[in-house]
């Protein structure tokens, strides 16, 4: 997939799915996983075998990759569409998307106990019942 991103740094292609088109297989991959699990979370907010996952919980999280991807684009696209392949910036997303959101949960959830902890040694030490 190299030679195709050299190509097209090298003619100054400006063609969005030129650039769309050279990417790696994984890429690919991590692309398809998205539409997967996003289509899969589509299915089970519209279902109501699961009440844990409604329809307004799917539109946040559509907005916020949307967002995300809208930044990603303008970005990347604007100034440096030369600089970085797109291939680049979905394994750089995905990457920290995958690092930040288990890193969120780690911290989230040590605060929690930490506050549980805390909660629970005043009611002991205060004899609350």
């Amino acid at each position: 997939y190299y030679p195709r991103i050299v190509e097209l740094r090298r003619s100054a292609t400006n063609s969005f799915w030129a650039h769309c088109r050279a990417i790696s297989a994984l890429s690919r991959t991590i692309l398809f996983s998205l539409k997967v699990v996003i289509v899969t979370l589509l299915i089970v907010s519209v279902s109501s075998a699961f009440g844990y996952w409604e329809l307004n919980d799917m539109m946040v999280l559509l907005t916020t990759f949307l967002q995300s991807f809208a930044v990603m684009y303008f970005v990347h696209w604007g100034w440096h569409r030369y600089d970085l392949s797109i291939d680049a910036v979905i394994k750089y997303f995905a990457c920290g998307f995958v690092l930040c959101t288990s890193m969120a949960f780690t911290v989230e959830l040590l605060e929690y106990l930490a506050f549980q902890g805390v909660v629970m040694g005043l009611v002991w030490w205060l004899e609350v019942r």
